[in-house]
């Protein structure tokens, strides 16, 4: 590939986590579980009453737009130009599910002017979003599909919490990428000098406050 046209040098490093808010549907109550407290905390007020808060490194409310996540992002794919390997991975719960995660990868070649090519990676992942089988109503094989998305999910939030806790200094721990499919194909893209973004997917309403509460831990994790 030619020069990206300038782009700035990247400085940012390891993963980061960010929390997106999709809007209120008219066929959902206006009681909301989530209230904003600043660009980068959430507090979120469960049926019991009961208060978490749930501290990203940003947070895209509902009046956030796709060219403003786009925008904040871009620095993944300025990575991925500059010689990286840029992640871009996004916990959202559909009407109907695919039943599976989806991963797009693009190399990016660069011949520099001494004649040595750079090569960078940037990875799209959409990830199937945790389901509960008391939501489903799923039984048979499409319930042990759901069981095979969750423990991925685990398995996912397990690398990145050991990873984390690597780069604070502490005691250097086992990182299991095999403990699934999911996270041996991603490991490249999560360790060493990538550059990686989760944006957890949540609902501000009510009515779903399990799932949102679900995701926001595993985004906290």
């Amino acid at each position: 590939m030619g020069d990206p046209g300038g782009a700035a040098p990247v400085t940012s490093s390891g993963t980061t986590v960010r929390a997106r808010f999709r809007p209120r549907s008219s066929k959902e109550a206006e009681v909301r579980c989530v209230d904003y407290q600043g660009a980068s905390q959430i507090a979120f007020t469960g049926p019991d009453g009961g208060r978490n808060t749930f501290g990203f490194d940003k947070i895209y409310g509902e009046a956030s737009s796709q060219a403003d996540v786009f925008q904040d992002l871009r620095f993944v794919v300025e990575a991925a130009l500059q010689g990286y390997n840029g992640t871009i991975m996004a916990t959202s719960m559909n009407e109907t599910s695919s039943r599976s995660h989806c991963i797009v990868t693009v190399r990016a070649d660069k011949t520099l002017r001494d004649g040595t090519v750079q090569s960078g990676k940037l990875v799209m992942v959409d990830l199937a979003g945790s389901e509960r089988a008391d939501r489903t109503n799923a039984m048979g094989t499409t319930l042990a599909e759901g069981s095979l998305i969750n423990k991925s999910l685990s398995c996912l939030s397990n690398v990145i919490q050991a990873l984390t806790e690597d780069a604070k200094g502490g005691k250097p721990r086992h990182v299991p990428y095999r403990d699934s499919k999911l996270t041996r194909v991603l490991q490249d893209s999560l360790g060493g000098s990538a550059r990686t973004v989760l944006v957890v997917c949540c609902s501000p309403c009510l009515e779903n406050a399990a799932e949102t509460l679900s995701t926001l831990r595993f985004g906290a994790r």
